[in-house]
């Protein structure tokens, strides 16, 4: 990525991996702590490969984000590839405890968390001018590197401060312990803007079949590092399955389309030549 002198820092954010480069995953390994915790590592099909959320992340240095809350209740997790980013993260407890201060909007408290809040934008983050070095209020801030993971708890607000040019895996996703606040609070709201939320952005059905299959399988399944295609149940033929089923409306003849076809059946070749 080259830089353009005189313009604003470029980026490409949420840049579908499973379309771009889906043979990337096959070198992605998931570390231990996290093979094991969330939805979509169990939910569906225990016996078909589930894609999940893992985009990549391209920014120019000097590139940066406001703090903000990502969509629904989930965890984000990263992984730095190449180039260094500045990170800000403020907990959910201190989101809560400083609505009032953050231009909070939206959000409703369930089992001591803020759920489904974000902050008003534009929201100054990184100049001494920020209400973030103005306030009461605890902020982490460190520097993910290549090679590092970090990992955002659902609901804590976060921004990022791109230091060189880099390129950065991502994933967002349910935990055991984010579905179930979403699940009650689905279940107990009274208000039609998170009711509507809720019929739209609550999976309850991968929920359950998480919860299902973690009672059924969680005893043979161990928390150990794993790659992708074990984490996501996705060895052998069941990830080219997966994927022509993730793109199934795209045109026969699209760009998409033929791209897969070529790479499932160069995939389905090695497979074959490792038997």
């Amino acid at each position: 990525m080259s830089k353009v002198s005189g313009q604003e820092p470029r980026y490409m954010f949420d840049v579908n991996t499973f379309e771009a480069c889906p043979g990337i995953l096959a070198g992605v390994t998931i570390p231990g702590h996290i093979s094991t915790t969330f939805m979509h590592q169990w939910a569906g099909d225990y016996n078909e490969c589930q894609l999940g959320h893992f985009n990549l992340f391209l920014t120019e240095s000097g590139f940066q984000t406001n703090m903000h809350n990502d969509h629904q209740h989930y965890s984000f997790v990263a992984s730095m590839c190449e180039g260094r980013k500045r990170w800000r993260i403020v907990t959910n407890k201190e989101l809560a405890a400083h609505a009032s201060h953050m231009n909070v909007k939206g959000g409703t408290m369930q089992d001591g968390h803020i759920v489904l809040a974000d902050i008003r934008q534009p929201f100054e983050t990184w100049t001494t001018d920020s209400l973030l070095n103005k306030i009461d209020l605890e902020v982490q801030e460190g520097i993910l590197e290549p090679g590092d993971m970090l990992y955002i708890p659902p609901g804590a607000p976060h921004a990022a401060e791109t230091l060189d040019d880099s390129l950065m895996f991502a994933s967002n996703d349910g935990s055991f312990g984010s579905m179930d606040i979403l699940k009650k609070l689905c279940l107990t709201t009274k208000s039609p803007n998170l009711k509507g939320y809720c019929a739209q952005e609550y999976h309850q059905v991968l929920h359950e079949q998480m919860i299902s299959n973690f009672k059924r399988f969680n005893k043979t399944v161990p928390r150990e590092p794993k790659s992708f295609f074990q984490a996501f149940r996705c060895r052998g033929g069941r990830y080219c399955d997966a994927l022509k089923e993730h793109f199934i409306d795209e045109e026969p003849d699209s760009e998409t389309s033929l791209f897969l076809s070529r790479y499932c059946t160069k995939h389905e070749a090695k497979r074959r030549a490792e038997l």
